[in-house]
């Protein structure tokens, strides 16, 4: 049975490939895949890192991934971010305008006095709201989580 509280593998590597640590993951996913009569089961299991050394089998073998639960992704994100533009690039009235962090049951935005948002996201539930607004948030430069670029 899938759980909606920590992301899965398709997630998980989004976060990857989008520049979030690895060492912040709090699970990892040990994840199977077989295929009988045509039909492919991909099979997680989600574990607790409990030590460093659990996150090195995400690194070393390919039968895990890094994994984050909804919790510590919401704990990572910023609670304002600042910017002279909302999200259809229109300037603000003041120099630079907070955005603050609101969630509702399927979406995260950053929202202005005002109600002018700067990010938003949308989801079939809240971890995939919040699964997308962190790439956002990465891409834009608003994570403190990113993994250092060379």
């Amino acid at each position: 049975m899938r759980n909606f509280s920590i992301t899965n593998l398709e997630q998980s590597k989004r976060l990857y490939y989008a520049g979030l640590k690895l060492s912040t993951a709090d699970y990892i996913i040990q994840h199977s895949i077989s295929k009988v009569s045509g039909v492919v089961d991909v099979e997680e299991t989600p574990i607790k890192v409990e030590r460093k050394s659990d996150l090195q089998k995400a690194e070393d073998n390919d039968s895990f991934s890094a994994a984050w639960s909804l919790g510590k992704l919401i704990y990572m994100m910023p609670d304002s971010i600042p910017s002279a533009y909302d999200e259809h690039g229109n300037a603000m009235p003041d120099e630079f305008a907070v955005f603050n962090l609101v969630m509702g049951q399927n979406s995260v935005k950053y929202v202005a006095d005002g109600g002018r948002c700067r990010l938003r996201s949308n989801g079939s539930c809240l971890l995939d709201a919040v699964v997308e607004m962190v790439e956002m948030l990465l891409k834009e430069e608003y994570f403190d989580y990113s993994e250092d670029k060379e």
